[in-house]
């Protein structure tokens, strides 16, 4: 045997020994109980129809059939109520922090294949929405989560804020009332 000795206690694999692919449905992944306040901001903005209501806010600056579907207004709007809460000023961090919670990921309503937007896309968008929409809609933001008692005292301010959101890539304030407010 000689050459061959030190290999004497070794199994040959062999091609049809293969593990099969690991597949993990997204109901089967680890989850952590989420964000309280981004929780309690979600129940909200669905109980009170947030989205249709964004929708038809941004529905005169959508061509009504051209191309694929845009992703729905009101995943931009949450997108830069995350950036507003968090302090993040820029489009691309903003796309980061969105594609890195699976938290965030819930809060945007996306679906277990989707990608988070990206902050080109972010960037056309705001640049198609006029001002006045983004004053309207977190106007109505605003006052929805007061109705609901989301926000106390001295915070609600921070969305009143929220409502010069159509510059929100400059300068922002870090929103460090968040789990203070929280009832």
């Amino acid at each position: 045997m000689g050459e061959l000795d030190g290999f004497a206690g070794m199994a040959m694999g062999r091609e049809g020994d293969r593990q099969g692919d690991l597949m993990v449905s997204w109901a089967e992944m680890p989850r952590s109980p989420g964000h309280v306040f981004y929780d309690r901001l979600q129940e909200v903005l669905i109980a009170g129809g947030f989205d249709r209501f964004v929708e038809a806010a941004c529905q005169p600056y959508y061509a009504p059939k051209m191309g694929a579907p845009s992703v729905p207004p009101g995943r931009y709007f949450r997108m830069h109520m995350v950036g507003y809460f968090e302090g993040i000023a820029s489009e691309r961090g903003l796309a980061w922090r969105c594609s890195d919670s699976m938290s965030l990921r819930d809060f945007l309503r996306l679906e277990n294949r989707e990608a988070v937007p990206d902050h080109s896309w972010l960037s056309k968008t705001r640049g198609r929405l006029p001002h006045e929409v983004h004053e309207r809609v977190f106007g109505w933001v605003l006052k929805l989560v007061a109705e609901k008692g989301l926000v106390r005292g001295s915070f609600g301010a921070l969305f009143q804020a929220l409502g010069k959101c159509s510059r929100i890539t400059s300068q922002l304030e870090t929103g460090t009332q968040i789990n203070r407010a929280v009832r």
